[in-house]
């Protein structure tokens, strides 16, 4: 985003049409920089950190299925979004995305029917994993890849798989809507009549390279270094094992369900406090990291939808974007006083949302020599994305988990409120243990207990496990 945005763009067509004569100038444009991995995955994908980034879905689907109707619905929903048909290549050091020409949906189908029952599910399991371990071929593609097992004639499971840089979480809610309603008019012989949006992703990234450019985007660029600028690297954690030269990805989970009555009473604090129920459970676990660490500066990383335009919310591809929350112990406070800290790096985190993170970890990574993975040591995602239920005639479905054993960063706290209030921890068993985990699950309960109970109560009051527990 470097430069004027349409005469940037402008050169990167007029550059690849020598090549291309055929190509139309909405169909080339420069990627935002949503990962600072992005050019090794297409410069080394056989050798980078791709599979980290596949995006699984993995779906139970029983009734009288129609594979051929499911098929062409997948491909009606590739066909909508150009992303989904798009490839990359790097152009004067630069990543760009290319619409390709639509092609064919392939939905290979593995029979597992011959197998005994209870082998099944365990063969998906390994065949899925396999699937999903595969790393993307940027610059050929497909980004979307798809297979279905046969079970038995009224019992399938569907796997699909995309690259987290041409999807995000919201977009499974489009995939969940479009793919249903394909269905309906495939299923009964009637193709639907789908026209593409008229608003495409490249369209949303021409919009932000016109938004930052110049004294802007220095502005931006300045208010996430000062964010980003810790004295500690924001590793707040205490490690089990020394960090190995290069991660290998290698993950685990630790979960656990909040009770209902301990969920209603947070989520009754925040309506009374006037926050939201995601700056609660931030506030709790940032008041975990300063008890184990004494840092008066505790940052986590977290992801937001990013999409403000209404041309985006019916779209599938990368929009999602990282921040920084940086928020202050200082001065000894209570909870409630935390919480209203809390909130205010946080909206204020929000009003510079649109800028791509990585462009910041990338430059700040690149001139310190550090890994990425050392400029924060934890990310809190509250899965709260909308997505609509299943709407195919005559069939139930239903999400498979699929633990693949990755984990993208050190730690990573999901959070679920529906239909419970769930935290699970997917670590890196590089760095931290099973029992270092579950020990902070233990004591995110403790706080969160205790701040339900009185929001008034002093952090550094609130009784967890002494850190030396954490020494091995």
């Amino acid at each position: 985003m470097k430069g004027s945005g349409s005469q940037r763009s402008k050169n990167l067509v007029n550059r690849l049409q020598k090549e291309s004569p055929g190509l139309r100038a909405e169909d080339a444009f420069f990627v935002p920089l949503w990962f600072s991995q992005q050019k090794a995955w297409l410069q080394d994908p056989l050798n980078s950190d791709t599979a980290a980034y596949n995006y699984p879905l993995l779906l139970s689907i029983r009734g009288d299925l129609s594979e051929d109707a499911l098929r062409s619905s997948l491909q009606g929903v590739v066909q909508r979004h150009e992303v989904l048909h798009s490839v990359f290549h790097i152009d004067d050091g630069e990543l760009v995305q290319i619409v390709a020409p639509k092609g064919e949906f392939a939905l290979p189908v593995t029979d597992l029917s011959g197998l005994p029952e209870s082998a099944r599910n365990p063969r998906v399991e390994q065949l899925a994993i396999e699937e999903v371990m595969h790393p993307f071929d940027l610059a050929r593609g497909p980004l979307l890849r798809g297979q279905l097992f046969r079970l038995a004639p009224n019992d399938h499971v569907l796997q699909l798989t995309t690259h987290h840089l041409v999807y995000d979480d919201w977009s499974t809610g489009v995939l969940i809507h479009e793919l249903s309603r394909f269905y309906q008019g495939f299923a009964v012989g009637a193709a639907p009549r789908e026209e593409s949006p008229s608003y495409q992703y490249g369209d949303f990234v021409r919009w932000l390279e016109e938004r930052f450019h110049g004294v802007v985007l220095e502005s931006e660029l300045t208010f996430w270094k000062q964010q980003l600028d810790g004295s500690n690297g924001f590793q707040h954690l205490p490690m089990d094992h020394a960090r190995p030269t290069s991660s290998t990805h290698r993950g685990a989970r630790e979960t656990m369900e909040l009770p209902t009555a301990m969920a209603n009473s947070l989520i009754a604090m925040s309506r009374q406090e006037r926050v939201s129920l995601f700056m609660v459970l931030v506030a709790g676990f940032q008041c975990l990291l300063h008890r184990y660490s004494g840092d008066e500066e505790i940052g986590i990383a977290s992801c937001t939808a990013n999409r403000p335009l209404m041309e985006v919310e019916g779209l599938i591809g990368r929009f999602g974007n990282g921040m920084l929350l940086r928020t202050s112990f200082a001065g000894k406070p209570t909870f409630r006083e935390l919480l209203n800290r809390v909130r205010e790096v946080a909206l204020r985190a929000y009003s510079h949302q649109d800028l791509p993170f990585g462009m910041v970890t990338g430059e700040i990574a690149e001139k310190s020599g550090a890994p990425n993975h050392s400029l924060f040591q934890t990310m809190f995602i509250l899965q709260n994305a909308p997505k609509e239920a299943w709407q195919l005639p005559g069939l139930t479905v239903n999400w498979l988990p699929l633990l693949t054993g990755i984990a993208k960063h050190d730690l990573i706290v999901w959070l679920k409120s529906e239909p419970a209030l769930e935290v699970t921890l997917e670590y890196n068993t590089d760095v931290f243990t099973s029992a270092t985990m579950k020990r902070a699950l233990d004591d995110y309960r403790s706080i969160l207990t205790a701040v339900a109970k009185d929001p008034g109560a002093l952090v550094h009051n609130i009784p967890i496990l002494p850190a030396t527990a954490f020494t091995t």
